[in-house]
């Protein structure tokens, strides 16, 4: 306020420069993650969605559960068509709303679709209370998904758009979007879905005012909502975004990393939906934080590779070969962040034996754990750390039950800002990188600190070979990126 003299601003009319009458079809047809995550919000756990859904497709209340449709074929058009006046009935909708009776061209039917979209199935319930002997949120699956299938016969939500300016002061715009017809919109809307050739709709009481009265504004940016499920797995959520998993395999993977008697679950839901994450989630979180395969950009590009494969455009092991690149480096990234990863956190289960002893290189007294990874280090193997060596050690996998070499030292680290003593892996010099195997020469180059030209590189992201130079810099292969000049 102490930079603007308000007194250089007075009252001014408003001039409305137009109206536009505009309108918008009904939305898409809600998939199995978009249902959940609507009745997450209202408190529904998703397994109990999921069980309880199954059970009504067995009795053909409800269609298939796991498609991967988002639209229906003509026929299944036809058949919801003629059953719409019944489902109504059952629902509470007003028959009269249901007047539009043809496709709304191809946004909804298609002649592509095997199972359809999630919606109503042959068999109408008399009532949505008979419902409940499915599951508790048998009545609320029926009537969203009833309501939301019903929402393609209704007819176009209509409002008048208007714009205008303050006449003194022209740079100052407004707009304002008044109803007229709600036409699918009084059955039911996806809610957060606007058209995106009209980024302003909205819905106002009244159009645009007739005088500008000049005031400071003092605004402040809002808190950052809690994600939700509906954020990640609901319409227009992020996995959707990304093309990530159908509908079903949204919620059903959802429901199982959610899962309150799960040993590994990673997410915890309140009530009204709100996530976070549970301590083996954030432990999760830093493992795979910088890994390629936790980037939803990167399972886009494999899904659209999978795609091209099922067309016959591109061949499986050219697939094959761009994850070896992503396997290779996500390795590499896992193993240093394994180091963020405090040992021995108390909460994980049972405190692990300490060993304290004078850590020769510094003549500093230290303690640590004695075991590594399952593994309990002998006393000639401590006194060999405490010495500042290396060892060698052969832990047994968790994964294949089969024991595996580790080469590391003791060394100081630092989680969540706090220091600790304990066994470090040493990263080994790794045989190839982006589909070129190393030379013994390239390999004492490198290791040397020596930049190396290699012709032929893969390039994941974008899909083709390329030449470059890399170097051997803190414990991996990195690209070096050229200088351009200017000019």
């Amino acid at each position: 306020p102490s930079e603007i003299d308000i007194n250089n601003f007075k009252d001014s009319e408003v001039v409305e420069d137009g109206v536009v009458r505009k309108g918008r079809k009904p939305g898409k047809l809600l998939d199995l993650a978009g249902l959940a995550s609507l009745l997450a919000a209202k408190g529904a756990d998703p397994n109990e969605v999921l069980a309880t859904y199954q059970k009504l497709y067995e009795q053909h209340i409800v269609s298939y559960p796991r498609t991967d449709d988002k639209k229906i074929t003509p026929a299944q058009y036809e058949e919801l068509k003629n059953l719409r006046f019944d489902i109504a009935t059952v629902v509470g909708i007003d028959a009269s709303l249901l007047t539009h009776d043809e496709p709304w061209g191809d946004k909804h039917v298609t002649e592509k679709a095997t199972h359809g979209a999630n919606r109503p199935g042959k068999r109408v319930p008399k009532s949505l209370e008979e419902l409940s002997s499915f599951g508790p949120s048998g009545p609320a699956i029926y009537e969203i998904l009833a309501k939301n299938a019903l929402s393609i016969f209704g007819e176009l939500y209509t409002y008048d758009y208007y714009t205008g300016h303050i006449k003194d002061y022209p740079e100052f715009i407004g707009h304002a979007s008044v109803p007229i017809d709600l036409g699918f919109k009084a059955i039911f809307d996806v809610k957060d879905e606007k058209d995106e050739s009209d980024p302003e709709e909205g819905d106002s009481t009244s159009p645009l005012g007739k005088n500008g009265t000049p005031f400071i504004y003092e605004g402040s940016n809002p808190k950052p909502k809690n994600p939700t499920m509906k954020w990640l797995v609901g319409p227009g959520g992020m996995l959707e975004k990304y093309n990530v998993g159908t509908g079903a395999t949204r919620t059903s993977t959802f429901s199982d990393i959610s899962n309150e008697e799960s040993k590994s679950q990673l997410i915890k839901m309140s009530k009204k939906g709100a996530l976070s994450m549970t301590e083996i989630g954030e432990t999760s979180y830093i493992l795979l934080r910088g890994c390629q395969i936790a980037d939803p950009t990167v399972t886009e590009k494999l899904l659209q590779s999978m795609d091209l494969v099922g067309a016959f455009k591109m061949s499986e092991a050219d697939i094959m070969h761009s994850i070896t690149p992503i396997m290779l480096h996500d390795m590499e990234v896992m193993k240093r962040n394994s180091l963020q990863i405090p040992l021995g956190n108390d909460s994980a289960g049972p405190p692990k034996e300490k060993f304290s002893g004078v850590y020769i290189p510094t003549g500093e007294e230290i303690s640590f754990n004695r075991e590594w990874g399952g593994y309990k280090f002998t006393d000639e193997e401590l006194k060999l750390l405490l010495n500042g060596e290396t060892i060698e050690i052969s832990p047994m996998s968790s994964r294949t039950g089969q024991p595996y070499t580790v080469k590391g030292n003791l060394a100081e680290q630092k989680y969540k800002g706090k220091k600790f003593w304990g066994f470090q892996k040493i990263d080994e010099f790794p045989e190839e990188y982006a589909k070129h195997r190393f030379t013994e020469v390239e390999k004492k180059l490198l290791l040397s600190g020596e930049e190396v030209f290699i012709e032929k590189l893969w390039s994941m992201n974008k899909g083709f070979w390329y030449a470059g130079k890399i170097v051997y810099k803190d414990g991996r292969i990195k690209p070096v990126k050229e200088k351009r000049r200017k000019g």
